[in-house]
């Protein structure tokens, strides 16, 4: 099977690792079109696979010209998100006898952070998809619901993404307490900086549990170590945060934490980085947004999008109870046999 896979960029996103981890495992060959090619100081996942640029492939002089996409011939167009999804579309005209993918990897929108054209642009896909019927692929339960609602024509099917290997630790943290040997818990935020993620949440969190137990706070993504507000936020001496910029993958944070904390406040689809979490043995707490409620089961896990006070004496009071632990155990050892890459790549497969 030939697939032509239409991404708008390649960057260090959960969409593009997802497809880095698909590429590199797949027995189906593959060609990546991206109209925006990266700066070359930021890293991108690698990809076991020929990547053509737009700036490229308008050029037919270039040896990645648009004739070598011609030759490749593709027998599936699979769009990856809103503007790639509308990438494909274009492209299908050229290869109408080519099935047509599109791949949805959000939930929810904010008005007040979204852009209008994104918005724009979802509204024109519902229309065209009941015109075209494509295939639509979302990685999440919620974002099925919710581009349902938005007016996407037909059925959507339900692809969850993967936790790679990396991640897998032999034995399970849940089942202790760092402060019982007199240690800091380390809490880690993970995720590129935007507004969607709500860091000033999670820093009060940090500081709200400060004040009962001893906690340091590492806030991991892409422009973090340079957000004058989150600087702001960090610099008191009343409790210790760590600010870096993302690295190429998070195994290496979260590995080294206690305690992972989600606080979005919406767009999540199915959240990776809860996932990753989770296998590694880390306590797990989010926000309900996304497919977060779906994938950590129980409600303890589930903390107020609201209130640091509130969430903060939960995380305790679950970290301190046999129970919880138990039931963050059962929830990890299911995601180890659920969300694996053997099983994604053979959700796309049987898709395709």
């Amino acid at each position: 099977m030939r697939v032509l896979h239409c991404r708008t960029s390649l960057g260090r996103g959960g969409a593009e690792h997802t497809l880095s981890k698909l590429l590199s495992n797949s027995t189906d060959e593959h060609l990546v079109l991206a109209i925006i090619r990266r700066p070359s100081s930021e890293s991108v996942p690698t990809f076991n696979t020929p990547v053509i640029y737009f700036r490229e492939a308008i050029n037919p002089f270039h040896k990645k010209s648009f004739g070598s996409i011609i030759k490749f011939s593709p027998q599936i167009i699979q769009g990856w998100m809103y503007h790639g999804d509308f990438i494909a579309l274009c492209i299908s005209f050229i290869f109408p006898k080519a099935k047509l993918f599109w791949n949805i990897r959000h939930s929810t929108f904010s008005t007040d952070s979204t852009k209008s054209t994104t918005r724009i642009l979802r509204r024109f896909l519902a229309f065209a998809s009941r015109i075209v019927k494509p295939k639509i692929l979302s990685c999440s339960e919620s974002g099925a619901k919710t581009h349902h609602s938005a007016g996407y024509y037909g059925n959507i099917q339900i692809v969850p993404n993967s936790y790679s290997d990396e991640f897998i630790t032999p034995l399970s943290l849940a089942n202790t307490n760092p402060w019982l040997k007199g240690k800091p818990i380390k809490m880690l935020s993970l995720g590129r900086n935007s507004p969607q993620k709500n860091r000033t949440y999670f820093i009060n969190i940090v500081k709200c549990m400060n004040e009962m137990t001893r906690c340091m706070g590492f806030i991991q993504g892409r422009d973090v170590s340079t957000d004058v507000h989150l600087l702001d936020l960090t610099s008191g001496k009343d409790c210790d945060f760590t600010l870096n910029d993302e690295s190429p993958s998070g195994a290496n944070a979260i590995r080294s934490a206690n305690v992972l904390i989600m606080t979005s406040k919406y767009g999540e689809g199915f959240p990776n980085v809860l996932l990753e979490a989770l296998v590694a043995g880390l306590w797990v707490f989010s926000t309900d947004v996304g497919d977060s409620r779906m994938l950590l089961e129980h409600e303890e896990f589930i903390i107020p999008h609201d209130s640091a006070e509130e969430a903060s004496l939960q995380i305790i009071k679950v970290m301190n109870s046999a129970d919880s632990a138990q039931h963050l155990t059962r929830v990890r050892h299911r995601a180890l046999r659920k969300y694996s890459l053997m099983n994604m790549i053979g959700n796309y497969s049987s898709a395709w």
